[in-house]
């Protein structure tokens, strides 16, 4: 057989990083969730996913391991009994299946096996009683809280940079008003925790009852909430709009407004998870369902649920002045500081790579990748004449399409007397224009998507020559979006099994495609005349490999970026 491995071909000196290496993979791609990750016992746990399929083998296999169950009246306990499980992938390979067994607090492992090849998938879940839940969930309303107050120190920290101006008092005193409503909120907040522990302790009933009951949507959609909240709390701490020296103006005010939109998004989340306490608090089937156990139950829960929903009522509508504020002052650095101190370039681009692999003068392997975005740059309008301006900005993007083409043969063996049963190309996307944020939620709450990318610009402008430099990203587009891939199964004469091929097909990010399709630095010169200017221009660059011509890259960028940007 011919090995895929010594079809690579690299040529570092003529374009760096051009990823072109076939690798032939064992198994073949599955994925396997659990949902709700975290769940109350006896509540049913549906165990869903993803894999490859071809003729009559549909079938996928799965294994759950529960934790070990303590033995009662000691410290040893008892070995858990693995539960088999097994479901029919539909036409698409999408398979699920409810797992109920889920008596035994702790965390449970599943896995799972492709009906063809060797493909596998994992994923834990845990069962947690109703205390551990509802304190997890004050916790993590504790913990968003405290990275909201560090978040606004940042964005005070920016203010205090901004130049003396009107706006400047007014953000200053907006600053103000959201650190001393922050904490307000933090305070209020805390008061959570005893009215939560208490309902708790009044639906402290047994699982089986519990999970059939409306109490347990709501701890479910709670529960759902915590385990966002951990990337809710990352992403703030990751993303601090934190000043760097040297920043110009221009970069300050764009940080810090995007700093200001995302907070507002983060409270928001904040308050999606008040709305289910509130939810919970004020939901009339729980006590009927308490009274029918226990009157003293029921009296527990109607103290303690009045108390949280009036503490839940009075921090939403903190909520809403706080987002209020960030709302407004981000319009500010946005609509009014940037336009006062910043000029700015900014327009559509749109950039697709295309290659062509060979193999002794024969294709076998052709793509192309199709990314597009907003190209920014600002820059000082109080720049002193005579001299380069510096100008700074980013492409902000998303891959939006991807084509392929193979015919592997051509460079690897099938199979001796194999008959094909299967040959699945999976492509990503297509995606929509993510990039363009119809929802308003800002470039730095976008970045979760996995197909977007943001690369940060830097660029000279001499005259009407402007030299433009690609900066590392800040963010690329997911690396298991970076890959074309493809499944052969074949029946091979005498085997019991089909035999699978998995290969992937290595994808270039948005770094490369614009650094490479545009040049590093790339060069434009600005056009128009008054008080419409243009950085306008298309970029076309073809690239055989020289040695045996074994590959060819095209590259096309259409720019159109004007000052002032067309609405």
């Amino acid at each position: 057989m011919k090995s895929l491995r010594s079809l690579i071909v690299i040529c570092l000196l003529c374009i760096p990083a051009l990823s072109i290496a076939l690798e032939e993979k064992d198994g073949v791609p599955m994925t396997l969730v659990a949902t709700p990750q975290i769940a109350l016992p006896g509540m049913s746990v549906k165990l869903s996913g993803t894999t490859v399929t071809a003729g009559d083998y549909v079938i996928v296999n799965l294994l759950v391991t529960p934790p070990p169950e303590k033995v009662v009246g000691g410290t040893t306990s008892k070995a858990p009994t693995p539960v088999n499980l097994t479901t029919k992938c539909d036409a698409h390979g999408a398979f699920s299946v409810d797992f109920i067994q889920t008596k035994t607090v702790g965390t449970y492992t599943v896995s799972a096996k492709s009906p063809v090849g060797t493909g596998t998938g994992s994923t834990t879940f845990q069962v947690q009683a109703i205390s551990d839940i509802s304190s997890l969930a004050t916790s993590k309303f504790e913990e968003l809280g405290q990275a909201f107050t560090e978040y606004a120190d940042t964005l005070e920290e920016s203010v205090n940079n901004l130049p003396a101006s009107d706006e400047r008092k007014q953000l200053l005193q907006s600053s103000a008003q959201i650190t001393a409503q922050l904490t307000e909120l933090n305070s209020q907040a805390a008061t959570i925790r005893p009215h939560l522990k208490t309902m708790s302790e009044a639906l402290d009933i047994p699982p089986e009852e519990l999970a059939s009951q409306p109490a347990a949507e709501f701890i479910k959609d709670l529960s759902a909430w915590t385990i966002e909240a951990d990337q809710q709390i990352d992403r703030l701490k990751s993303l601090l709009p934190k000043q760097k020296a040297a920043q110009s103006i221009c970069e300050m005010i764009h940080i810090a407004g995007e700093g200001m939109r995302m907070a507002s998004n983060g409270l928001a989340f904040y308050g999606k998870g008040m709305s289910v306490v509130i939810n919970l608090a004020i939901d009339k089937g729980i006590p009927l369902l308490l009274n029918q156990i226990s009157s003293e139950r029921c009296a527990l829960w109607d103290a303690s649920a009045k108390g949280l929903a009036s503490a839940t009522q009075k921090t939403a509508g903190m909520l809403s002045g706080i987002v209020g504020l960030l709302n407004d002052a981000a319009t500010l650095y946005t609509d009014v500081l940037l336009n006062r101190y910043c000029g700015v370039y900014s327009g559509p681009i749109k950039a697709t790579m295309s290659a062509d692999f060979k193999h002794l003068g024969q294709s076998y392997w052709k793509y192309s990748t199709t990314v597009e975005g907003t190209f920014t740059l600002r820059f000082p309008k109080n720049t002193p004449g005579g001299g380069a301006v510096r100008m700074t900005g980013e492409v902000f993007g998303n891959a939006t399409s991807y084509t392929f083409w193979e015919d592997i043969e051509k460079v690897m063996e099938v199979p001796a007397a194999g008959q094909l049963l299967a040959r699945i190309p999976i492509t990503p996307g297509p995606f929509p224009p993510l990039y363009k944020d119809s929802l308003g939620l800002g470039q730095l709450t976008n970045l979760l998507i996995p197909s977007v990318f943001y690369i940060p610009l830097e660029a000279q402008m001499e005259g009407d020559n402007v030299a433009i430099k690609f900066m590392e990203p800040v963010k690329e587009i997911e690396s298991y979006l970076l890959k074309n891939q493809l499944i052969l199964v074949y029946m091979a004469f005498g085997l019991p099994v089909p035999a699978v091929k998995y290969i992937e097909f290595p994808v270039n990010g948005a770094h490369f495609i614009l650094s490479r399709g545009m040049r590093n630095p790339a060069e434009i010169t600005i056009s128009g005349q008054g008080k419409q200017r243009a950085m306008k221009k298309t970029y076309q660059r073809t690239y055989e490999e020289p040695a045996n011509k074994e590959f060819t890259i095209d590259w096309v960028v259409d720019l159109d970026a004007t000052n002032p940007p067309k609405k």
